[in-house]
């Protein structure tokens, strides 16, 4: 069953975005936010009502989930326009080669996440691309295509520069 905003969840998720966007460097425009299995939306309506994103997007598998991220996006008042949802497994998600900011919360398997990161290492290189990592226990794979920035272990969330 997809998951809906409440208040104790939608709470949770924007503490960690809070969390990491306290120990990763200022944002610089422009940039894309992308947001790799996205739920129910929650990261991209915390990047929509706290930043000013060129444009904000959201990669889900499943389109039941998609479609929640969607409503629930709506709730929080985002437009259409602001905003994008695709429904397409993230091992084969081609980015476009501009900074961007890639948020993921408990990420996808290893071999989804390898062959996500080795598909867009082109694109993404040397453009100061960040990804966010919430329950980063893919961080050591995450290193092989960048660089840490930072790492708060306690509540492990990690920011490493796209190369």
């Amino acid at each position: 069953m997809p998951t809906q905003i409440n208040s104790r969840t939608c709470r949770c998720g924007w503490e960690t975005l809070t969390g990491l966007s306290r120990c990763r460097p200022p944002l610089q425009k422009p940039l894309t936010s992308s947001t790799l299995g996205p739920g129910g939306g929650i990261a991209l309506a915390y990047c929509a009502t706290h930043y000013n994103f060129m444009s904000l997007t959201g990669i889900e598998h499943d389109p039941q989930t998609a479609n929640t991220a969607r409503r629930n996006l709506l709730k929080v008042g985002a437009t259409l326009r602001d905003f994008t949802i695709e429904c397409t497994d993230a091992a084969e998600v081609i980015l476009q080669p501009v900074k961007s900011h890639l948020f993921l919360f408990n990420p996808f398997g290893k071999s989804t996440f390898t062959r996500m990161l080795e598909n867009n290492q082109n694109a993404l290189a040397n453009t100061g691309s960040l990804m966010l990592l919430a329950n980063d226990h893919l961080l050591e794979t995450a290193l092989h295509f960048g660089t840490l920035w930072e790492r708060n272990k306690r509540f492990n969330l990690s920011v490493v520069k796209l190369h």
